[in-house]
């Protein structure tokens, strides 16, 4: 018996070895194991999903379930914020028909959400934007005075950013003269920046559309981080 669990702890230690050797230490070619990723990732993940997910994930089972279905493509936007409400019960998202190149100036994507009880759900479309970007989406959020049912999004109109908020109940929208970046935790202040610049600076972060006031200006005087109360606006 003790020559047994001797044979299995040598098995087990030279498979951790072979592990480390190659996942660790990385001792496979980088051709090679490039070529398997591309073949595991490209050919694979489509014709045999079941040996993808073993050697993806070590089990046969798929436990992920899809929130949408095509042929629009659906994504939430920046890490920071939750796309789930309150209850949990929608789960926000923006619908584009496209996601092989940035987005131009007056590319729409839709604002809505997906309904948790039937997976995968149908896109509810509430709204409509033309100033967003695949990094951050158009800052679509939940309100924080209404986690349950009010969202925020940024907007282009009458020649402006703006940020919306709206009651998915109602469809009534308050209308803030900036862009959102960020809100405090109790809903009252939004802080915004120059969208347009930093466009030009990480354009993978702003919006295109609307040209820089200051793009000739490495300190201008008049632009930054600005904060709008949502109370008084």
């Amino acid at each position: 018996m003790d020559h047994q669990n001797n044979m299995s702890n040598d098995n087990n230690t030279s498979l951790a070895r072979l592990k480390d050797f190659i996942f660790v230490q990385k001792c496979i070619p980088w051709s090679i194991s490039n070529r398997f990723k591309c073949w595991l990732e490209l050919k694979a993940h489509f014709n045999s999903p079941s040996l993808y997910t073993l050697i993806k994930y070590g089990r046969l089972k798929n436990i992920v379930s899809p929130l949408t279905k095509g042929p629009q493509h659906h994504f939430f936007g920046y890490y920071e914020k939750t796309p789930w409400n309150k209850s949990g019960n929608k789960i926000l998202s923006h619908q584009a028909s496209f996601n092989d190149r940035p987005p131009n100036a007056g590319d729409k994507v839709q604002i809505g959400y997906i309904s948790t009880t039937q997976l995968p759900g149908d896109f509810v479309t509430v709204a409509e934007t033309s100033i967003w970007n695949w990094q951050q989406g158009a800052m679509l959020q939940w309100s924080p005075t209404d986690p349950e049912n009010t969202i925020i999004y940024n907007d282009y109109r009458e020649g402006r950013y703006i940020s919306i908020q709206r009651d998915l109940s109602s469809n009534d929208e308050v209308i803030y003269d900036l862009p959102a970046y960020a809100l405090t935790q109790d809903g009252q202040y939004i802080f915004s920046l120059n969208f347009a610049r930093l466009f030009d600076k990480r354009p993978g972060y702003g919006y295109a559309g609307l040209a820089d006031p200051f793009a000739e200006q490495k300190h201008p005087d008049k632009d930054g981080i600005f904060r709008l109360d949502t109370q008084s606006g």
